[in-house]
């Protein structure tokens, strides 16, 4: 696979594949008010397995996403090696690597299952959850001040891509 330089009004398509390297960040729309939309953090790969509606596949890295209507992308869920996180109008990353997958609930709710549970379960803002290297699910616990600031740092940054008029 050969990568590419993306630019600001990028159009993408069903599999288009990113991937950001160190200091680098890049954010998805999903639609024009860009009420909808996911940021991947630096060292990160995604492929968009789904536009309408919006899925995910998320093999490493870490994501932020912030759904705000999700009426306009019918569902968005982002899938990882051992999980899948639905979101149900929220605020939320999802980060996937050797050990699992970790999930955080800022804002709103969302669903997360394992790919090795029946079924799955909702988690409120303020909790983030481990899904085990074989998906089993872990025990929600609230968030750290670490995760609140990691929130915060990525809530920094939209505001900036704002302020530059990039949404």
């Amino acid at each position: 696979l050969l990568w590419g330089r993306a630019w600001v009004d990028m159009e993408l398509d069903k599999d288009a594949q990113i991937k950001t390297y160190k200091d680098s960040w890049c954010t998805l729309a999903f639609d024009e008010d860009a009420k909808n939309t996911l940021t991947i953090r630096e060292n990160s790969q995604i492929r968009l397995d789904s536009l309408y509606p919006v899925e995910v596949n998320l093999p490493k890295g870490r994501v932020f996403a912030v759904v705000n209507q999700v009426s306009k992308v019918k569902e968005f869920k982002i899938r990882t090696p051992v999980a899948i996180a639905g979101v149900l109008g929220t605020g939320e990353s999802v980060e996937s690597g050797n050990k699992g997958t970790q999930v955080w609930c800022f804002d709103g709710k969302l669903f997360i299952q394992g790919v090795n549970t029946q079924g799955g379960q909702g988690m409120l803002e303020d909790f983030k959850i481990l899904v085990d290297a074989q998906g089993n699910l872990g025990v929600q616990l609230p968030l750290s001040p670490e995760d609140l600031g990691d929130w915060q740092d990525f809530l920094d940054y939209i505001r900036a891509a704002d302020a530059f008029g990039y949404r």
